[in-house]
Parts: C-alpha cells; structure tokens; sequence
C-alpha cells in the first residue's frame, strides 16, 4: 500500500510540475498504474484515492484462446449459471467437449476403434445440425432450471438459478493455478458442466445403438421428434436421475449405455428411433 500511495504521489507531483513550468491550465492526464498481485495473498488494498482516480480489475490481458466464444469474466460474475451457459455458443462448446463426454461412456459390449471413428464422424455431422444442438441446448437449459442445488433444500433455488456459483472456483486454489486464469477456471468450469450433461444425453440417446439413426434421412424427422418426447418422458427416470447427478458430479464420472441385448458377445441394435 505505500508503494502504491508513493506512485501516486510521484504521479500528482510530475503533474503539477508539469502544469507550473508551462504555465497551464490543470487538466485531465490519464496514467496506468499496474499492480501485480500474488494469487492467495490476503492482505487488503487500496485503490481510491479520490474522485479523480479509479480501478480496474484485470484477471488477464490474453484473448480468450479457447474457441468456445466463451463470455468475458465481467459477464459470468454475479449472474445466473443457467443465464451465462445460455449465452454461449453451443455448436462450438459442444464440439469442443464432445470427444471427452464419448469417452466417458461405458457400452456393455466392446468397440472396435473402426467403431470409435464412425460414431466421431457422425457426431461431427449432427453437431452441424441446428435441430440436434437445439434438442441438446434446450434439455441441458431445462435440467439447469429443474435441477435443485442443494437437494435436501429445494428451496434455495435451483442449479441455474445460482449467481454465486463462480464462489467455490475463487477459493479452489489447486484449479485456479491449472486454469492459469479466473476466467479460464470459470470457462473450464462452464465446459466441464455441460460435458458432463452431454455423457448423460449420449448414453440416453445410443441406447441400443439408436444415435446412428440419425443418420438415415428417411428416419432423421422420426429420430429428432421421438428422442425430444423421450427426454421430457416421466418413463425416463434413469435419464432424470443421472442428469441431476451430472450438474455435481466429477468430469472423469463415466455413465453406462443402456442395451436390450441377451449378452454382450451379440449387440442389439435398434432398427426404429427411441426403441
């Protein structure tokens, strides 16, 4: 704190000499003092010198380099999570995480790489469909808003409707020092969320194989309007359960692909969409 108070007086004295040997009028000067502070030090600061000084908080001076188009960090403080992962650009999220929520889903009987790369290519395709990314947007926006954050108090709102939910990321010391930013600590946070609702919306989806449905055109308006009933289905309780669970579970929780199969040696695979 002196030094600061020093620079300001070195500032506040450069300027009135200034102003004296040029026989001038007083008037405005902008000066950029930069304080660099040392994450976890907890001592207190102060800016405010008077009215004609101010401050500005600066977690980083990169551009966001992600490619998720991600908010800056002044539009996810102190705003609701459902309102600051509705204003992403879901497309490119979703293909940004969609490799990680695959590998997290358990299948009953084993794949072939052949088959891990078809299921990629196709999921590229869909992610370039707006119906599916609608579908998928509309129901993670909807568990978000259903869900309850603290689950033996509904009453404290739901997971989307909390605006301090950036609170634990500030004080995660360990994450903070991984993400290398705040913003991107709160950007890794937003993308692992929805990840993990994505695992749980592909593993209701390619039950019995049913997701390479959508790619036979003769079935894709059958697939879209009949995946989307089944997701708002009351008989979908194991899909309500793992949902609610994904908003607080770990990134690596892996979820299990369902199958109406006899045994895992013959895969079934589902002719008809929703089946």
């Amino acid at each position: 704190p002196r030094m600061i108070e020093h620079c300001r007086f070195v500032c506040e004295k450069l300027r009135a000499e200034f102003v004296k040997k040029e026989s001038m009028v007083a008037g405005s000067m902008f000066v950029i003092l930069v304080v660099h502070l040392q994450r976890g030090h907890d001592s207190l600061f102060s800016f405010e010198y008077d009215s004609q000084w101010s401050f500005v908080f600066l977690d980083s001076v990169e551009q966001s380099a992600d490619g998720q188009d991600m908010p800056p960090l002044g539009q996810m403080l102190h705003k609701p999570l459902i309102e600051v992962v509705g204003n992403v650009d879901f497309a490119k999220l979703l293909r940004a995480c969609f490799r990680s929520s695959l590998a997290r889903l358990l299948y009953p009987h084993s794949r072939k790489s052949r088959d891990l790369q078809v299921q990629i290519r196709n999921l590229l395709g869909y992610l370039e469909d707006e119906n599916f990314v609608t579908i998928a947007r509309t129901w993670t926006l909807k568990v978000l808003r259903q869900t309850p954050k603290n689950l033996a108090r509904p009453s404290e709102g739901s997971v989307g409707q909390d605006c301090n939910w950036f609170a634990a990321i500030a004080g995660a010391a360990h994450e903070l020092a991984m993400a290398g930013t705040f913003r991107a600590a709160l950007h890794g946070h937003v993308a692992s969320l929805v990840g993990s609702l994505l695992a749980v919306l592909l593993a209701h989806l390619d039950r019995n194989g049913g997701l390479a449905l959508l790619c036979d055109p003769h079935k894709r308006q059958m697939w879209l309007s009949l995946s989307e009933a089944s997701l708002s289905s009351d008989f979908s309780a194991r899909l309500h359960t793992e949902a609610a669970a994904a908003t607080q579970e770990d990134a690596t929780a892996q979820h299990e692909v369902g199958t109406d199969a006899q045994t895992s040696a013959r895969p079934f695979a589902s002719r008809f969409p929703a089946s």
